[in-house]
Protein backbone atom coordinates (compact mmCIF):
# COMPACT_ATOMS: atom_id res chain seq x y z
CA UNK A 1 0.00 0.00 0.00
CA UNK A 2 2.63 2.47 0.80
CA UNK A 3 4.15 2.05 -2.99
CA UNK A 4 1.18 2.05 -4.31
CA UNK A 5 1.12 5.68 -2.46
CA UNK A 6 4.41 6.76 -3.71
CA UNK A 7 4.38 5.68 -7.15
CA UNK A 8 1.07 7.73 -7.33
CA UNK A 9 2.65 10.88 -5.59
CA UNK A 10 5.75 10.97 -8.17
CA UNK A 11 3.17 10.33 -11.00
CA UNK A 12 1.83 13.11 -9.60
CA UNK A 13 5.13 15.29 -9.56
CA UNK A 14 6.14 14.11 -12.66
CA UNK A 15 2.83 15.24 -14.11
CA UNK A 16 3.24 18.81 -12.98
CA UNK A 17 6.57 19.33 -14.39
CA UNK A 18 5.92 18.48 -18.10
CA UNK A 19 3.11 20.87 -17.60
CA UNK A 20 5.12 23.66 -16.47
CA UNK A 21 7.68 23.06 -18.78
CA UNK A 22 5.32 23.12 -21.85
CA UNK A 23 3.52 26.37 -20.79
CA UNK A 24 6.82 27.23 -20.19
CA UNK A 25 7.93 26.62 -24.04
CA UNK A 26 4.47 28.16 -25.18
CA UNK A 27 5.13 31.28 -23.77
CA UNK A 28 8.90 31.03 -25.67
CA UNK A 29 8.01 30.15 -29.12
CA UNK A 30 4.70 31.87 -29.00
CA UNK A 31 6.08 35.50 -27.48
CA UNK A 32 3.47 38.25 -28.33
CA UNK A 33 4.06 40.51 -31.58
CA UNK A 34 3.97 44.21 -32.22
CA UNK A 35 0.41 45.66 -33.38
CA UNK A 36 0.66 47.79 -36.53
CA UNK A 37 -2.99 48.59 -36.39
CA UNK A 38 -4.09 52.00 -35.77
CA UNK A 39 -4.12 55.82 -35.67
CA UNK A 40 -0.61 57.42 -35.53
CA UNK A 41 1.01 60.74 -36.11
CA UNK A 42 4.22 62.69 -35.91
CA UNK A 43 6.56 64.79 -37.41
CA UNK A 44 9.26 64.59 -40.42
CA UNK A 45 12.59 66.35 -41.57
CA UNK A 46 14.62 65.64 -44.41
CA UNK A 47 16.15 67.40 -48.10
CA UNK A 48 14.79 67.48 -51.24
CA UNK A 49 16.79 67.19 -54.93
CA UNK A 50 16.33 67.95 -58.19
CA UNK A 51 14.45 70.64 -60.18
CA UNK A 52 16.92 71.02 -63.32
CA UNK A 53 16.16 73.77 -65.87
CA UNK A 54 17.11 74.69 -69.33
CA UNK A 55 16.41 77.80 -71.18
CA UNK A 56 17.40 79.71 -74.47
CA UNK A 57 17.70 83.53 -73.93
CA UNK A 58 18.39 85.44 -77.01
CA UNK A 59 18.45 89.20 -78.04
CA UNK A 60 18.41 92.05 -80.50
CA UNK A 61 19.26 95.39 -81.15
CA UNK A 62 16.79 97.57 -83.21
CA UNK A 63 17.09 101.04 -84.92
CA UNK A 64 14.89 103.15 -86.19
CA UNK A 65 15.49 105.80 -88.57
CA UNK A 66 12.96 109.06 -88.97
CA UNK A 67 12.51 110.60 -92.16
CA UNK A 68 10.13 113.48 -93.58
CA UNK A 69 9.38 113.44 -97.35
CA UNK A 70 8.41 116.26 -99.00
CA UNK A 71 4.65 116.51 -98.13
CA UNK A 72 5.49 116.96 -94.50
CA UNK A 73 5.10 113.46 -93.47
CA UNK A 74 7.49 111.83 -91.00
CA UNK A 75 8.41 107.86 -92.45
CA UNK A 76 9.89 105.62 -89.95
CA UNK A 77 12.26 102.57 -91.00
CA UNK A 78 13.58 100.22 -88.51
CA UNK A 79 16.19 97.84 -88.42
CA UNK A 80 17.43 95.07 -86.69
CA UNK A 81 19.92 93.15 -86.05
CA UNK A 82 20.36 89.49 -86.03
CA UNK A 83 19.41 87.31 -82.83
CA UNK A 84 22.07 86.63 -80.32
CA UNK A 85 22.22 84.25 -77.50
CA UNK A 86 22.35 86.53 -74.55
CA UNK A 87 25.44 86.06 -72.14
CA UNK A 88 25.20 86.70 -68.02
CA UNK A 89 21.89 85.48 -67.60
CA UNK A 90 20.43 84.86 -64.00
CA UNK A 91 17.85 82.26 -63.46
CA UNK A 92 16.34 83.03 -59.56
CA UNK A 93 14.65 79.47 -58.51
CA UNK A 94 15.22 79.09 -54.89
CA UNK A 95 14.26 74.87 -55.19
CA UNK A 96 17.16 74.29 -58.01
CA UNK A 97 19.75 72.89 -54.87
CA UNK A 98 19.37 71.20 -52.33
CA UNK A 99 16.57 72.50 -49.56
CA UNK A 100 15.92 71.37 -46.09
CA UNK A 101 12.52 70.20 -45.71
CA UNK A 102 10.07 69.40 -42.03
CA UNK A 103 6.36 68.93 -41.67
CA UNK A 104 4.01 66.33 -40.39
CA UNK A 105 2.02 63.59 -41.20
CA UNK A 106 -1.37 61.31 -40.10
CA UNK A 107 -1.94 57.90 -40.83
CA UNK A 108 -4.41 54.79 -40.01
CA UNK A 109 -2.96 51.14 -40.30
CA UNK A 110 -4.63 47.56 -40.72
CA UNK A 111 -2.85 44.60 -39.66
CA UNK A 112 -3.34 41.21 -41.25
CA UNK A 113 -0.93 38.78 -40.05
CA UNK A 114 2.42 40.18 -41.47
CA UNK A 115 0.83 42.19 -44.10
CA UNK A 116 0.40 45.56 -43.02
CA UNK A 117 -2.03 48.15 -44.86
CA UNK A 118 -2.39 51.81 -44.24
CA UNK A 119 -3.52 55.51 -45.58
CA UNK A 120 -1.03 58.58 -44.88
CA UNK A 121 -1.49 62.06 -45.52
CA UNK A 122 1.38 64.82 -45.31
CA UNK A 123 2.59 68.38 -45.59
CA UNK A 124 6.16 69.51 -45.75
CA UNK A 125 7.42 73.14 -45.56
CA UNK A 126 11.10 74.47 -47.10
CA UNK A 127 12.76 77.16 -48.71
CA UNK A 128 12.33 76.01 -51.86
CA UNK A 129 8.81 75.76 -52.14
CA UNK A 130 5.79 77.21 -50.64
CA UNK A 131 4.03 73.72 -49.50
CA UNK A 132 4.64 70.42 -50.82
CA UNK A 133 1.92 67.59 -49.86
CA UNK A 134 0.44 64.19 -50.47
CA UNK A 135 -2.34 61.24 -50.16
CA UNK A 136 -0.91 57.47 -50.01
CA UNK A 137 -1.30 54.60 -49.66
CA UNK A 138 0.90 52.27 -48.17
CA UNK A 139 1.23 48.22 -48.00
CA UNK A 140 4.28 46.62 -45.81
CA UNK A 141 5.53 43.38 -44.34
CA UNK A 142 6.02 43.36 -40.38
CA UNK A 143 9.04 41.84 -38.60
CA UNK A 144 8.30 42.12 -35.51
CA UNK A 145 9.32 45.75 -34.34
CA UNK A 146 10.48 46.17 -37.97
CA UNK A 147 8.17 46.97 -41.01
CA UNK A 148 8.94 47.25 -44.79
CA UNK A 149 6.82 49.35 -46.89
CA UNK A 150 6.43 50.68 -50.11
CA UNK A 151 4.06 54.00 -50.74
CA UNK A 152 2.34 55.71 -53.56
CA UNK A 153 -0.61 58.01 -54.00
CA UNK A 154 -1.50 61.70 -55.18
CA UNK A 155 0.80 64.62 -54.44
CA UNK A 156 0.18 68.23 -53.92
CA UNK A 157 3.04 71.57 -54.51
CA UNK A 158 2.87 75.35 -54.59
CA UNK A 159 6.07 76.53 -56.43
CA UNK A 160 7.93 79.92 -55.90
CA UNK A 161 7.61 82.64 -58.54
CA UNK A 162 10.14 81.83 -60.93
CA UNK A 163 12.57 84.65 -62.72
CA UNK A 164 15.00 85.19 -65.13
CA UNK A 165 17.13 88.33 -64.49
CA UNK A 166 19.71 90.20 -67.52
CA UNK A 167 21.19 93.58 -66.45
CA UNK A 168 18.91 95.20 -64.25
CA UNK A 169 15.84 93.59 -65.80
CA UNK A 170 13.82 91.05 -64.50
CA UNK A 171 10.72 88.60 -66.40
CA UNK A 172 8.66 86.54 -64.07
CA UNK A 173 6.89 83.51 -65.19
CA UNK A 174 3.16 83.49 -65.37
CA UNK A 175 2.88 79.92 -65.17
CA UNK A 176 0.26 78.64 -62.36
CA UNK A 177 2.70 77.55 -59.15
CA UNK A 178 0.38 75.66 -57.77
CA UNK A 179 0.82 71.75 -59.27
CA UNK A 180 -0.59 68.42 -58.78
CA UNK A 181 1.30 64.92 -59.16
CA UNK A 182 2.33 61.87 -58.09
CA UNK A 183 4.38 60.40 -55.72
CA UNK A 184 6.08 57.06 -54.89
CA UNK A 185 8.58 55.49 -52.40
CA UNK A 186 9.74 53.09 -50.25
CA UNK A 187 10.42 53.31 -46.26
CA UNK A 188 10.75 51.57 -42.99
CA UNK A 189 9.88 51.89 -39.23
CA UNK A 190 11.29 50.59 -36.31
CA UNK A 191 8.88 50.44 -32.51
CA UNK A 192 11.36 51.59 -29.99
CA UNK A 193 8.71 51.85 -27.56
CA UNK A 194 4.99 50.48 -27.03
CA UNK A 195 3.61 53.16 -28.76
CA UNK A 196 6.80 55.22 -30.65
CA UNK A 197 8.21 54.39 -33.98
CA UNK A 198 11.36 55.86 -35.66
CA UNK A 199 11.59 55.42 -39.39
CA UNK A 200 13.56 56.55 -42.52
CA UNK A 201 11.65 57.34 -46.23
CA UNK A 202 12.46 57.68 -49.37
CA UNK A 203 10.32 59.24 -51.95
CA UNK A 204 10.31 60.84 -55.36
CA UNK A 205 7.49 63.21 -56.93
CA UNK A 206 6.71 63.92 -60.11
CA UNK A 207 5.05 67.37 -61.53
CA UNK A 208 4.09 68.73 -64.89
CA UNK A 209 7.13 70.79 -66.34
CA UNK A 210 6.85 74.71 -66.37
CA UNK A 211 7.01 76.36 -69.67
CA UNK A 212 8.71 79.78 -70.41
CA UNK A 213 7.76 81.63 -73.29
CA UNK A 214 8.98 85.68 -72.17
CA UNK A 215 9.67 88.46 -74.16
CA UNK A 216 10.80 92.77 -73.53
CA UNK A 217 11.36 95.74 -75.03
CA UNK A 218 13.57 98.20 -73.78
CA UNK A 219 12.69 101.32 -76.11
CA UNK A 220 13.33 104.87 -76.39
CA UNK A 221 13.14 107.26 -79.39
CA UNK A 222 15.35 105.48 -82.02
CA UNK A 223 16.92 102.18 -80.70
CA UNK A 224 15.48 99.02 -78.99
CA UNK A 225 16.65 96.27 -77.46
CA UNK A 226 14.81 92.96 -77.96
CA UNK A 227 14.96 90.07 -75.52
CA UNK A 228 12.97 86.56 -75.85
CA UNK A 229 13.63 83.91 -73.83
CA UNK A 230 12.75 79.95 -73.97
CA UNK A 231 12.62 77.91 -71.51
CA UNK A 232 11.58 74.37 -69.40
CA UNK A 233 11.85 73.71 -65.37
CA UNK A 234 11.60 70.21 -64.90
CA UNK A 235 9.66 70.16 -61.41
CA UNK A 236 10.22 66.46 -60.34
CA UNK A 237 12.54 65.92 -57.38
CA UNK A 238 13.66 63.16 -54.79
CA UNK A 239 13.08 63.31 -50.94
CA UNK A 240 14.65 61.63 -48.10
CA UNK A 241 13.01 62.28 -44.84
CA UNK A 242 13.64 60.64 -41.38
CA UNK A 243 10.34 60.13 -39.74
CA UNK A 244 8.98 59.92 -35.79
CA UNK A 245 5.55 58.46 -35.01
CA UNK A 246 2.98 58.00 -32.02
CA UNK A 247 0.89 55.02 -32.65
CA UNK A 248 -2.84 55.86 -30.78
CA UNK A 249 -3.57 52.35 -29.55
CA UNK A 250 -4.18 50.86 -25.69
CA UNK A 251 -2.30 47.83 -26.40
CA UNK A 252 0.46 46.88 -28.83
CA UNK A 253 0.68 43.58 -28.52
CA UNK A 254 -1.49 40.64 -29.86
CA UNK A 255 -3.08 38.47 -26.91
CA UNK A 256 -2.02 34.48 -26.87
CA UNK A 257 -3.95 32.33 -28.63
Amino acid sequence: MRKITVLTALAVLAGSFSAASAADLSMKDYAPAPVWSGMYAGGHIGGAWGDDTTFDAMHRNCSTQYNENVRGMTIAATTCNEWKKLEEVSYDHDDDDTNFIGGLQIGRNWQYGETVLGVEGDVSFSDGFDYLASLRLRAGLAQGNLLLYITGGVAFAGFDDDAIKFGKYTLESDDDDSRVGAVIGAGLEYKIQRNLSVGIEGLYYAFADSKYDLSYINRDYENSEEVKINGENDNDFFVIRGRLNYHFTDDSYAPLK
